[in-house]
């Protein structure tokens, strides 16, 4: 199987858009027109070619408020910068939504717009630099059909191919280097030795000025790590990660919660496996040990006796001496319960009955009984997935895969060599035994047990596997090992499902297909939740490797081992901690909390849906005509009303160099000092190289040459490319680009299709709303083919309500016949991207006393002015009118009410 990456996704072109468009103004790289021996955008050294940077850290501050001001970068108001503090430029995108391919596509596009030609990834992990290597091999065919005849030469460093510094310093082709930060912060490293004479293999890097990319900046924020980065001598640096630090300078934000709003990851929800409380029993869970300034604070969850009943609550251990038999209300249990010590290092509590927990413990659980049960779990849960999707995706090329992914703490106790059999082992074996042969899975068709489970684990020398922290030379092994079969898994044909992995594998490896993520501990999981559930997030893609959209399909299960309350508020409290954003906790589904959409059986055969459907199933294909004499008034308008493009500045400064013998009380060095006032001059004119403008703007738009020299001839700008010809050309293509979109749609046409195979929306797409959906976001109604609706705002919860209860049966006097939601994959297709409209309704319709039904496709908004909904919505809109007019269906919106239909 081939994963298939989709080019057009707005949210990552945003996210590439934002960087890209930080450094308009810099010199373009030539075009096939051009020739010369060193382009603008390349730095000449003693020993090969670097980067070079030609705009002003004023020009690329103007740049940087222009991103974040965008709406599309989602960069709150205020995050936005009034001074440029460093090179550091932050993007961050939630766990899942292809942040690692937004930023291999950055690096060619910077390639291939302005010449930069030597790039560093650099990881904090083994596990991370093997996904990235994987990615660029997994990619590498989908981005030669993006960017024409780019070649791009990318390696993961190894000390014992000093060679390859060598070659990134001197050849001039576009160099991407991948390296863990442990290869080059260590002194007597490799790099710091002399290279053929050249010198010390981190001057020439360094020597390169690279544009430096870390994938992960937060596990690279300590004071050593920052000197190691900082002899990479970056050009700039570009920060991506879901959980960032430090912010630095913000140009794209796209949180947890608006991923999951749109659609970009799955669905997270929880099966709890909790024991059931025994009030007899001395139950005691150290929950968090927290050191202050004065004292060591430890958070206890134990029985409380109070006004005459017994539940858990939360108390507080400080002090030794303190009596769990006092804080219980005098409950028996806890007589030789008594606070000896509490250990910030050892994160332990050590009690006068001999009795020691450490943060996470809980006394009183049976804790291989609660394993056991989230195993079994884990197996049903599985199970009733593959059986869904059985059902539901039924055609060739659309079937998924499912994986469930079991992290242990122990190898041990799934690979090791126990008495009779290792018991996380013998526990899957037995629940998937035991299930299997139900009557609900027995279509199925399970394979054996010895086929459908597999551990990945690094190995010793002798080849037993072993426990390890996930940086070792074994455990490149493994790296390798299930980042080959990573594909693999995802083939039907393939027996294993269920996937046994140490918890050091976890950052760095996951797989878009796995459903199912269970954590075994002996204790109360203390791993931040973020990084359990990112390895599910990913969408799934299909057999033939197409990503998944449907919202029913895409739900990733955590088995935990906690209240499912207790795990929501936690990730819930990790996710405002670490991205500063309000995480509404409805978005954590209970996974109890489900009711299941259901489709009437004999929905094909009733008349009112098939009346329906017959008027709203017909597709269209749309042509564009574009007036070119109308885009050229429209944009030298648009032109007239922008701002002057004025010439780059340099600044000029003079320092003061001191150098100094080192101190016992300060060190020494080369100090440069400030020995007068900052001054800005004007770029020197012989200097600027006007690019091939046709070339460039051709490509930027899509418009011909013809076309592109009557409006950059008309749009009176042509003076100003000898002063700033970057800034010319940015200015030229976003206008055109702007005026094209608006009028592409002013002049769409759309037409039936009337060749047989794709002339009809097939009627399997309905079935796409069944299934189970969290009871907040559905409504139950009358006059549809299913039993409940889903909306996703409260006007489309009260228009559903509406309209149902308008229902025109034989004990009512309604106007309507049949309504629906439309399915997700109903789209209407645009210039824009597809458009998928709210509502079809089959309503009465009374003219001159007689009654007619009249089908009629609705789209709900919040507002019916026009002027306040974001552009691309009243495009899109304005599309799907001239798509229903084609078919003859009656088109409505924006509307706020069903009393508007």
């Amino acid at each position: 199987m081939k994963l298939q990456f989709d080019a057009t996704q707005p949210y990552q072109r945003a996210a590439v858009d934002a960087v890209v468009d930080l450094f308009a103004g810099q010199p373009l790289a030539q075009s096939a027109f051009e020739t010369s021996f060193v382009e603008e955008g390349a730095l000449l050294t003693e020993t090969g070619i670097g980067n070079r940077l030609a705009i002003s850290d004023d020009q690329i501050l103007q740049n940087l408020r222009l991103v974040q001001g965008r709406e599309e970068n989602f960069i709150p108001p205020d995050a936005q910068d009034q001074e440029l503090i460093s090179n550091n430029f932050t993007v961050e995108m939630e766990t899942g939504t292809g942040k690692t391919y937004v930023y291999l596509r950055t690096i060619r596009r910077l390639h291939e717009l302005y010449g930069w030609r030597k790039f560093i990834i650099v990881v904090p992990s083994v596990a991370i630099r093997e996904g990235v290597k994987q990615s660029i091999e997994g990619m590498a065919e989908h981005f030669a059909e993006v960017f024409e005849r780019q070649s791009m030469d990318a390696w993961v460093y190894d000390s014992r191919d000093i060679n390859k510094v060598r070659s990134f310093n001197r050849d001039s082709d576009l160099k991407v280097m991948i390296m863990t930060l442990a290869s080059f912060n260590k002194a007597g490293n490799v790099l710091f030795k002399d290279i053929e004479g050249l010198g010390q293999g981190i001057d020439l890097i360094a020597g390169t000025r690279p544009i430096v990319i870390l994938d992960e900046p937060q596990k690279m924020e300590s004071k050593k790590s920052k000197e190691a980065l900082g002899q990479l001598n970056p050009l700039f640096t570009l920060r991506y990660s879901a959980t960032h630090k430090e912010h630095y300078h913000q140009i794209y934000k796209l949180d947890p919660v608006r991923a999951y709003d749109l659609g970009l990851v799955k669905q997270i929800m929880v099966r709890s496996v909790v024991q059931e409380q025994n009030l007899n029993a001395t139950s005691v869970k150290v929950k968090k040990i927290l050191a202050t300034k004065t004292k060591v604070i430890a958070d206890v969850e134990m029985f409380v006796l109070s006004n005459g009943k017994i539940g858990k609550k939360n108390v507080k251990l400080d002090r030794e001496g303190q009596s769990l038999y006092e804080l219980s209300g005098g409950l028996s249990q806890y007589a030789s319960w008594v606070v000896e010590n509490i250990k910030a290092d050892t994160r332990e509590v050590i009690f006068a009955n001999d009795k020691i927990l450490r943060e996470g413990e809980e006394l009183g659980v049976d804790r291989d009984a609660l394993m056991q049960a989230q195993v079994h779990a884990t197996v049903e849960k599985h199970l009733q997935h593959e059986e869904y999707l059985r059902k539901k995706l039924t055609a060739p090329g659309e079937r998924i895969k499912v994986l469930s992914v079991i992290f242990i703490d122990k190898v041990a106790h799934y690979a090791g060599a126990e008495s009779s059999q290792p018991k996380i082992r013998r526990w899957f074996e037995r629940a998937y035994a035991e299930l299997r042969v139900q009557d609900r899975f027995a279509k199925l068709n399970l394979p054996d047990v010895d086929a459908v489970h597999g551990g990945y684990f690094a190995a010793d020398k002798s080849g037993k596997a072993k426990d390890s922290r996930g940086d070792s030379a074994d455990d490149q092994v493994i790296y390798d090992e299930i980042m080959r079969d990573k594909t693999k898994l995802l083939n039907l044909d393939n027996p294993r499902r269920f996937i046994f992995s140490h918890s050091a594998l976890r950052e760095g490896w996951d797989n878009p297909n796995v459903f199912q993520i269970c954590t075994l501990n002996e204790s109360v999981s203390a791993d931040r939740k973020r990084q359990e559930i990112g390895r599910g997030l990913r969408l799934p893609v299909n057999e033939s490797g197409v990503r998944c959209f449907d919202k029913a399909v895409n739900k990733v299960t955590v088995i935990a081992n906690e209240h499912y309350e207790d795990f929501a508020a936690a990730l819930q409290s990790e996710i405002e901690e670490e991205t500063g954003v309000k995480f509404d906790g409805g978005r954590i589904r209970n996974e109890r909390d489900q009711v299941s959409v259901m489709l009437d059986p004999g929905f094909r055969h009733n008349p009112y849906f098939k009346e329906l459907w017959d008027r709203i199933k017909p597709r269209t294909r749309y042509e564009v005509t574009i007036d070119s004499d109308k885009l050229l008034a429209d944009v030298v308008q648009r032109l007239k009303e922008a701002d002057d493009i004025t010439a780059p500045k340099f600044v000029i400064a003079d320092a003061s160099l001191a150098i100094k013998r080192g101190t016992e009380q300060a060190a020494g060095g080369v100090k440069a000092q400030l020995a007068g006032a900052l001054h800005e001059v004007d770029t020197v004119q012989a200097k600027v190289r006007i690019p091939d403008v046709l070339g460039y703007l051709q490509r930027e738009t899509g418009l011909t040459r013809g076309t592109l020299a009557k409006i950059v001839k008309a749009s009176g700008r042509t003076a100003q490319l000898g002063i700033n010809p970057q800034g010319v050309l940015d200015l030229l293509a976003r206008t055109i680009n702007e005026s094209k979109r608006a009028l592409m749609v002013e002049g769409i046409v759309y037409h039936r299709i009337e060749d047989h195979d794709d002339s009809e929306w097939q009627l399997d797409i309905v079935m796409d709303a069944e299934g189970p959906v969290d009871r907040k976001y559905l409504v139950e109604v009358d006059g549809s083919i299913f039993s409940h609706v889903r909306f996703d705002s409260a006007v489309e919860e009260q228009f559903a309500l509406d309209l149902s209860g308008r229902l025109a049966d034989g004990d009512t006097d309604g106007d309507i016949r049949m309504f629906m939601k439309l399915p997700p994959r109903f789209k209407v297709p645009t210039p824009l991207g597809g458009y998928n409209p709210d509502w079809a309704i089959l309503k009465i319709d009374v003219q001159d006393g007689r009654e007619t039904d009249v089908t009629m496709v609705v789209e709900t908004k919040s507002t019916r002015e026009i002027e306040k909904l974001h552009s691309e919505e009243v495009r899109k809109i304005a599309c799907g009118r001239a798509h229903f007019g084609a078919i003859d269906v009656r088109y409505e919106g924006p509307v706020v009410s069903a009393a508007e239909i």
